[in-house]
């Protein structure tokens, strides 16, 4: 529900800095518990099987740094 929410809040643009921050936690917590044990595996595997997380994680953090 929070990431609806905080998802509406950003693509209607009220309080996108706000919005970001609870969309972080949620990002970096699903990389931590889904992806860092593909680890074991390898980095590569690691990273492909990342790869969408980390490209999210970048953009909320761009936003989240460059909106006003």
């Amino acid at each position: 529900i929070t990431g609806l929410v905080c998802g509406v809040l950003i693509i209607l643009n009220y309080y996108v800095k706000k919005a970001t921050i609870p969309l972080l936690v949620i990002i970096i917590a699903a990389i931590l518990l889904t992806k860092v044990p593909i680890l074991h595996a390898g980095f590569f595997q690691f990273a492909y099987e990342a790869r969408l997380d980390i490209v999210v994680l970048a953009l909320l953090s761009i936003l989240w740094r460059n909106y006003k």
